[in-house]
This record gives structure tokens, C-alpha cells and sequence, in this order.
């Protein structure tokens, strides 16, 4: 009765062991297919991260190279955690950069407008000096020449 009862839970645990494993195994294509798409969408969005946001672009590699890490130790299940978790993040980083984009692009333009104004300023200023038959004190004649020339 006793070896029956040994030869039994000996046939489970091997049942167990092959099912676990077997489990492993067919955590393998769906880690894959998790670190395909988190890699599309790092692709993605790295290009405007890059310029725009360069320290997430990097936190978006080192976390895509984790998963790939995993993937490569066997750890299915973490690979395709953190591959999720790198192509949500991924899809957060790219609208970050598309707003920092567009913020930056905003400020350009509010530079860009004013300017004209600034720089018909200083040309009124220096056609003014021009015509003076004084400088002031902190104006040579040099100073003059190379503020004409920068213009």
C-alpha cells in the first residue's frame, strides 16, 4: 500500500514537473510576440524622444533590453511583463515628445514674430548714430562699423 502510495505522488510530481514545464514552453511565443510589438512601438517613438526627450528615449532602451534579457534567461513570464509595460511606456514617451514638440515649436514661433521688431530697432538705432556727428562716450567709431556690419 505504501509503495503504491509512493509510486502514485512519484507519477504526480512528474505530471506536475512536465506540465510546468511544458507551461514554460508555451510562454515562449507570446514573450516573443510581447517584445516584437514593444520593440515596434520603442521604434517609434524613439526618433521624436530622441530629440525631444532623449532621457526617456534611453529609460525606453535599457527597458526594451531587459525584457530581451529575460526573454534570453528563460523568464517568460517577466519578459512579457515588463515588454507590456516598455510598449505602454513607449506610447506615454511618444505623446510626451509630441507635446514637447509642439511646445517648443510654439515658443519658436513667438521668437521668430518678435524678432523682425527687434531687429528694426537696432538698425533705427544705428542709422540714428550713424548720422551724429557725436558718439555717445561708450561708442567708438569701430564699434559702429561692426554694429553695421552685424546687421
Amino acid at each position: 500500500m505504501i509503495e503504491r502510495w509512493w509510486a502514485m505522488s512519484a507519477f504526480v510530481a512528474v505530471l506536475i514537473a512536465t506540465g510546468t514545464l511544458g507551461g514554460c514552453a508555451t510562454d515562449k511565443g507570446p514573450a516573443q510576440a510581447a517584445i516584437a510589438a514593444a520593440e515596434t512601438a520603442v521604434n517609434s517613438a524613439l526618433a521624436e524622444a530622441s530629440k525631444y526627450l532623449p532621457d526617456q528615449a534611453r529609460s525606453l532602451q535599457a527597458g526594451l533590453a531587459a525584457a530581451k534579457e529575460k526573454f534570453d534567461k528563460g523568464d517568460y513570464a517577466a519578459a512579457i511583463s515588463e515588454a507590456k509595460a516598455v510598449a505602454d511606456k513607449a506610447g506615454q514617451v511618444a505623446s510626451a515628445a509630441s507635446a514637447r514638440k509642439a511646445e517648443l515649436t510654439k515658443s519658436w514661433e513667438s521668437l521668430n514674430a518678435g524678432m523682425p521688431r527687434v531687429v528694426e530697432s537696432i538698425k533705427s538705432r544705428v542709422d540714428i548714430l550713424s548720422q551724429s556727428k557725436k558718439l555717445p562716450a561708450n561708442m567708438t567709431a569701430d564699434k559702429l562699423a561692426a554694429a553695421k556690419s552685424g546687421l
